[in-house]
């Protein structure tokens, strides 16, 4: 039989247990296999130590501390000359639309110069009232106060009077005593000491009339003061009662003329930050006419979805986007979370719609942000933030391992099994 192999290859296989064939690598194989396990090792320890931090992108808007006020009309009719303009600035009180609400009655006459000269005419026939209860008062006072001092007159002449006819009764009284020893010694008769005493009676009784005189005027005088009296308290309740007809009227008279104010002012002061109905255009009570915006610094209101808020905290810094401003030219601002509404509200009661997505059902959280600064560089210029921008901001909500959120999946099966 022939053999298929040599006898050296014989040979060496009777000498060793097993063949080996050794193959010499190249050195760029080896640095190949060596670059292969450094990267391997690297996505393993950025695996392991790295980190990755979700961000939430919130919608929302740049809005004044004090509130943006929506100025309303107060009754209906048409915008007959607009007082102001976009961007300027207002103060409380201040005219902002003339509005005409003039009315007819069934005779084609205006009802406002009609009810003004009703009005007119009762506070007129008041007034007239007050000023005749004024003047019947001060001549009554008047005609009193002379009685007074003239009583006063003749009291002091009667005081007088029973001061001399005590004077006289006590003289009298001891003209009598010494007639009465002079007659028990027998140097006057019983008929001159009967006349004594009559003379003594005489002056007693004019005595006791002057002071009953002296007392009635006293009475008299007290009866005077007191419809002094009387009659101030009396005129005050009268005044006051027309007082208070005059101020009834009054009050009809500016709740009608409230009610027909051709004029709507403004409530605040503030730059007029829209206007929304111009001249000619119809309005009806309570509908808004333009927007007011106090001047004073602003903060951005964010909405978060519940999904998010859990992740948010006070003091959480965050990044804003303003779409007047480009990030990508302008860059971003920042600010810091201020508060977070404890409940949800509806989107269908959020003020500004338009930053809510159509499809979003579930209540919305209200972020509240202060801004790091009130200004924006852009060209080289700080420029003002304005209310009513359209703002983005991102907030930081998770930071996980990047093998945790690689695992995440495996996570969520665990738990919903558990």
């Amino acid at each position: 039989m022939r053999q298929f192999y040599r006898e050296e290859y014989l040979t060496i296989k009777t000498k060793t247990p097993e063949a080996r064939i050794l193959i010499r690598s190249s050195y760029s194989q080896s640095a190949m296999i060596l670059v292969c396990i450094i990267i391997f090792l690297a996505f393993f320890l950025l695996g392991f130590f790295g980190e990755y931090t979700r961000k939430a992108s919130l919608q929302g808007v740049v809005n004044p501390y004090g509130g943006m006020v929506n100025v309303q009309s107060g009754s209906t009719g048409y915008i007959e000359e607009l007082l102001v303009k976009e961007g300027e600035v207002v103060v409380a009180g201040q005219a902002i639309y003339k509005v005409n609400t003039e009315r007819h009655n069934e005779s084609g006459e205006p009802i406002k110069p009609l009810l003004n000269q009703s009005y007119n005419a009762q506070t007129k026939i008041i007034r007239d009232r007050i000023v005749q209860e004024q003047k019947r008062v001060g001549i009554e006072l008047n005609s009193l106060n002379d009685d007074i001092d003239n009583l006063n007159v003749n009291i002091q002449n009667t005081q007088r009077i029973v001061s001399l006819s005590r004077q006289e009764l006590e003289l009298r009284q001891a003209l009598f005593a010494d007639k009465k020893k002079l007659l028990k010694l027998g140097h006057i008769s019983e008929v001159e000491y009967a006349n004594e005493q009559l003379k003594v009676n005489e002056v007693a009784s004019r005595y006791e009339s002057n002071l009953l005189n002296y007392n009635a005027k006293n009475r008299e005088l007290a009866a005077l003061k007191h419809a002094v009296k009387s009659t101030e308290i009396n005129s005050a309740i009268t005044i006051k009662d027309l007082d208070r007809q005059l101020e009834v009227v009054e009050q009809e008279r500016s709740e009608f003329l409230y009610q027909t104010d051709t004029r709507v002012v403004a409530p605040i002061t503030g730059v007029v930050a829209s206007v929304l109905v111009k001249e000619g255009h119809s309005v009806i009570a309570g509908q808004t006419l333009l927007v007011i915006v106090p001047e004073g610094e602003v903060f951005v209101e964010v909405y978060a979805p519940s999904r998010d808020i859990g992740f948010i905290n006070l003091g959480q810094k965050v990044k804003l986007r303003f779409e007047a401003f480009p990030y990508q030219k302008f860059g971003v601002q920042g600010g810091i979370v201020e508060s977070v509404s404890r409940t949800a509200v509806s989107p269908d009661v959020i003020t500004n719609q338009r930053l809510i997505k159509a499809d979003k059902v579930e209540g919305l959280y209200q972020v509240r942000i202060t801004l790091n600064k009130q200004t924006i560089t852009a060209y080289g210029r700080e420029e003002l933030l304005k209310s009513g921008m359209a703002v983005t901001a991102d907030v930081e909500v998770d930071t996980r391992k990047l093998y945790e959120w690689v695992l995440e999946p495996m996570y969520s099966i665990k738990g919903r099994l558990e």
